[in-house]
């Protein structure tokens, strides 16, 4: 009876060691794939949102570079018109008075040719 009560004691004690070591075994497992593929998401998650945002940070700069350069662009056109504008104004102006300038002193010489004739001849 001891010796067969020992050995169901031994055999029990075994069973509840080889038992509670799987346990543990499988306990531990878990966790670490659990820990494992938290860390993964986080790392994951972590490298989404860094690419994410240098992706983001990229596009605004681009857009910005592009917004900026068609403002200068624009810029430069409006001042190339104005300026354009001006010395067309200023050259047909000058055109023009010079035109009308030379325009009056021949009509005046003429004038005065005639009436210096008209002059002479009435005399």
């Amino acid at each position: 009876m001891v010796a067969s009560g020992r050995a169901a004691t031994v055999s029990g004690g075994i069973a509840a060691i080889v038992a509670g070591g799987i346990a543990t075994i499988v306990a531990a497992g878990i966790a670490a794939i659990v820990a494992g593929g938290i860390a993964e998401i986080v790392a994951g998650g972590i490298a989404a949102i860094v690419a994410g945002g240098i992706a983001a940070i990229v596009a605004a700069g681009i857009a910005a570079i592009v917004a900026g350069g068609i403002a200068a662009i624009v810029a430069a056109g409006i001042a190339a018109i104005v300026a354009a504008g001006i010395a067309a104004i200023v050259s047909g102006g000058s055109a023009a008075i010079v035109a009308g300038g030379i325009a009056a002193i021949v009509a005046g010489g003429i004038d005065a040719i005639v009436s210096g004739g008209r002059d002479n001849t009435c005399s």
